[in-house]
C-alpha cells in the first residue's frame, strides 16, 4: 500500500504573500467620485422628497375638502366657517373671524393675549374636527351649525396634547400669522401656532359683496348659505382652502399682502390649495393679478 511521507521543515515559518491595497492617490480618487455622486444625487433626492411632501399636503387638503362637503350636506348648504367670540363677563364681548376657524388643534398660548383671546380657538370650536377626528375630541365640537360660537367653550380651558395630523403640512416650518403679519416667526410652525397649516379662503365672500353690493356681514352670511351655488362660486376654479403662502400674498384684510413669498415647496408664490369642487392643485399666486378684484382667488381654467 502506498505510504505518504510528511516532511517537516525546521526552517523559518512560511510567509503569506502580501494582499494588494489602495494607494493614497487611488483612495483620493474614490473619495472624489463619491463626493461627486453625492453632489449630483442630493438635489434629486431633495426634489423627490419635496414632491412627495407636496402630494401629502394636497391629500390633506382633499380630505379637508371632502369633510367640508359632508358638513355642507348635513347643514343645509352651510360652510364650516363661523365667527368666534369671547365673553369677558362684566366687560365687552369680543368677536371676529379668522382663517383657521374651520378645523385644527389648540392654538398657541400667544393668541390668548391677542384681541381678548377671540382667535385662541379650541378644537371643539372648529366644526370640521368632528368629521375628521370625532373620537379624539374631548369635549366634542359644540354649538349649532352656521352660527357664531365661543372660541373656547366651557370646560375646555386647558390645552390638551392633541394632534390632528390632516391639518399639518409636511413642509410647514414657520408661521407667518403673528404681528407684523407676513413676517416669519422662527421656531414655531403655522400648525403649532394656530392649530392648522391651512387657511380658508377669506376672500370668497367678496365675490358676493361685489356682485350684489352687500355689506361685509351680509355678504358673509349670504355666502354661507350658497355653498353649492354654481353661478356665484364656479366650484372648479374657486379656492376653498390653501396653505399660508396664499394667505400671506393676498393679505388678511384688503390689499396689504406681500408681493413675494418663499413657497413651502421650493417655488416662490406657489401654494397648495383645494377648490370648491374638491380637486387639489399647486398654483402660482400673483399679487393683484390672478386673484381678481379684492382677491376672490378664482383661478382661470386652462
Amino acid at each position: 500500500m502506498p505510504i505518504v511521507l510528511r516532511v517537516w521543515s525546521a526552517g523559518l515559518p512560511h510567509r503569506r504573500d502580501r494582499q494588494p491595497g489602495f494607494t493614497l492617490i487611488e483612495l483620493l480618487v474614490v473619495i472624489s467620485i463619491i463626493a461627486l455622486l453625492i453632489a449630483i444625487l442630493l438635489p434629486v433626492l431633495g426634489s423627490a422628497r419635496r414632491d412627495a411632501q407636496l402630494i401629502q399636503s394636497m391629500s390633506n387638503l382633499r380630505q379637508i375638502g371632502i369633510a367640508s362637503t359632508a358638513y355642507s350636506t348635513d347643514n343645509r348648504g352651510g360652510v364650516p366657517i363661523k365667527g368666534t367670540y369671547r365673553d369677558l363677563g362684566n366687560g365687552p364681548v369680543y368677536a371676529g373671524w379668522c382663517t383657521w376657524s374651520f378645523g385644527g388643534k389648540f392654538a398657541d398660548r400667544y393668541w390668548a393675549s391677542r384681541s381678548a383671546g377671540v382667535f385662541d380657538l379650541a378644537p371643539s370650536a372648529r366644526p370640521l374636527n368632528e368629521y375628521l377626528y370625532d373620537g379624539r375630541l374631548h369635549p366634542p365640537v359644540t354649538g349649532r351649525a352656521n352660527e357664531d360660537g365661543p372660541a373656547r367653550p366651557r370646560g375646555e380651558s386647558e390645552r390638551a396634547p392633541i394632534e390632528l395630523e390632516v391639518f399639518q403640512s409636511p413642509r410647514d416650518i414657520a408661521t407667518l400669522q403673528r404681528a407684523p403679519f407676513g413676517q416669519i416667526t422662527p421656531g414655531v410652525s403655522c400648525y403649532d401656532d394656530i392649530g392648522t397649516s391651512y387657511h380658508w379662503n377669506y376672500k370668497w365672500y367678496f365675490q358676493l359683496r361685489d356682485k350684489y353690493g352687500l355689506l361685509n356681514k351680509r355678504a358673509f352670511d349670504q355666502a354661507q348659505s350658497n355653498w353649492q351655488n354654481q353661478v356665484d362660486f364656479q366650484p372648479s376654479r374657486f379656492v376653498l382652502y390653501h396653505d399660508q403662502v396664499t394667505d400671506a400674498i393676498t393679505g388678511q384684510y384688503g390689499n396689504n399682502g406681500l408681493s413675494v413669498v418663499d413657497g413651502d415647496f421650493g417655488l416662490e408664490n406657489h401654494s397648495a390649495m383645494v377648490f370648491f369642487d374638491g380637486h387639489a392643485s399647486f398654483e402660482e399666486v400673483i399679487a393683484r393679478e390672478n386673484s381678481g378684484d379684492n382677491y376672490d382667488l378664482a383661478f382661470d381654467e386652462e
